[in-house]
C-alpha cells in the first residue's frame, strides 16, 4: 500500500512538472509569435502606403501617404491610453465585470492596462514578464492596421481630419471591442456562444466603415 502511494506521488510530481514545462513552452511560442508579427505588420503598413500612393492621382499622392503615417501617429497613442484598457476591461460586456477566467473586468484592467503607475510595467519591456509587453505591441499594431486597411478603401474619398477621427474610432475602440468579445478568453461570445474566431468579423467591420465613409 505504501509503495502504491509512493508511486502515485511520483507520477503526480511528474505530471505537475510536465504541466509547468508545457506552460513555459506555450508562453515562449506565444512570445515568439508576437515578436514575429510586429515587424510583419510594420511591413504591411509600408506596403499599404506604397500601394495607396501608387493608386492615387498625382495631386493626391502626398495626402494618401501622409494618412498612412498619421494612422500610426494617432492610433498608437490612443490605443496606449485607452484601447488596451478596453480589451481587458470589457470582454464580458459594457458592465466591466470579471469573467470566468478571472483575467478581465474593470478592476483587472486597472491593474495591468494603464500606461502609468504600477500597471505600466505590463506595457513594455519587463524581465519578469516577457510576454505582456510584446502582446501589447502586437495588439497596438493590429489597431493601426485596422486604420490602414480602412485608408486603402477610402483613397481620395476622405479628408485628412475625417480619416484621423475614423481611424481612432475604428482602431482604438471599435476593433478593440470586437477583439475583447471574440478573442479574449473571457469574451462573452467565446464563453456563451463558443465562438472560435477567424478574422472575418474584423474585416467585415472595416469594410462596412469604408463603404459608409464613401457614401
Amino acid at each position: 500500500m505504501e509503495q502504491q502511494i509512493a508511486d502515485l506521488a511520483a507520477k503526480l510530481a511528474e505530471l505537475e512538472a510536465a504541466s509547468v514545462a508545457a506552460a513555459v513552452t506555450n508562453t515562449m511560442f506565444a512570445e515568439t509569435f508576437y515578436y514575429l508579427t510586429i515587424p510583419l505588420m510594420i511591413l504591411i503598413h509600408a506596403g499599404f502606403l506604397a500601394y495607396e500612393m501608387g493608386a492615387s492621382r498625382l495631386k493626391n499622392v502626398l495626402s494618401s501617404g501622409v494618412k498612412n503615417i498619421l494612422a500610426f501617429a494617432f492610433v498608437i497613442p490612443t490605443f496606449y491610453f485607452f484601447g488596451w484598457w478596453i480589451y481587458w476591461g470589457l470582454p464580458t460586456g459594457i458592465t466591466g465585470s470579471a469573467g470566468p477566467a478571472g483575467i478581465s473586468g474593470a478592476e483587472y484592467a486597472n491593474s495591468i492596462a494603464w500606461g502609468w503607475g504600477d500597471a505600466a510595467q505590463y506595457m513594455g519591456p519587463n524581465i519578469a514578464d516577457q510576454a505582456s509587453g510584446v502582446f501589447f505591441g502586437a495588439f497596438a499594431l493590429f489597431a493601426a492596421t485596422t486604420a490602414s486597411i480602412m485608408s486603402g478603401a477610402v483613397i481620395e474619398r476622405i479628408q485628412t481630419i475625417g480619416f484621423i477621427i475614423l481611424a481612432v474610432v475604428l482602431g482604438s475602440f471599435a476593433w478593440v471591442v470586437a477583439a475583447a468579445w471574440g478573442w479574449h478568453a473571457d469574451g462573452w461570445l467565446v464563453t456563451q456562444w463558443g465562438l472560435h474566431d477567424s478574422a472575418l468579423r474584423v474585416s467585415c467591420m472595416r469594410s462596412q466603415a469604408s463603404l459608409r465613409s464613401g457614401c
